[in-house]
């Protein structure tokens, strides 16, 4: 009866630690995978948002038009970013999502709001470097960890 219970019991850990092995696998696969669209997503993000930013300041100090004029073409290149911010937003955590959104907002309302982006260099900039921050935290985020908070 032993000589038949010891190879069994062997076949099952074997089996079980194949099954572990690739469960581990497909983990660590899917973290490498999350990782590099996450990182393309924000690079992205990133791109388009200081081209949008250059482009506000561009709009109105270089561009002629009245100041409505020049807020409206600041507006739409924000509209065109919208698109990499929720494309960014898929890859954040719930309070990241958030916070991204109000900066970008908060961006916009400095880059068309009563003689444009450089009265207000300070403030841009200071939202400028907390985007960053934010999406340089949700780097690290995973989806099933414990979310943390902006706080």
């Amino acid at each position: 009866m032993s000589d038949v219970v010891i190879p069994a019991i062997s076949g099952l850990l074997a089996m079980l630690g194949a099954f572990i092995g690739a469960a581990l696998t497909r983990r660590t696969e899917f973290e490498k995978w999350l990782r590099q669209a996450r990182t393309e997503a924000f690079a992205t993000f990133l791109h388009e948002l200081h081209d949008t930013r250059l482009y506000a300041t561009e709009s109105y100090y270089d561009l002629p038009g009245t100041e409505n004029e020049k807020s409206i073409k600041v507006t739409e290149a924000f509209a065109q970013l919208n698109k990499h911010v929720a494309q960014a937003r898929l890859f954040m955590s719930d309070a990241g999502r958030e916070e991204l959104s109000s900066q970008v907002n908060e961006l916009w309302v400095h880059s068309t709001a009563d003689g444009g982006p450089a009265k207000r260099v300070h403030q841009v900039e200071d939202h400028m470097q907390r985007i960053q921050a934010i999406l340089e935290k949700e780097l690290t985020y995973m989806p099933w960890e414990v979310r943390w908070p902006f706080k």
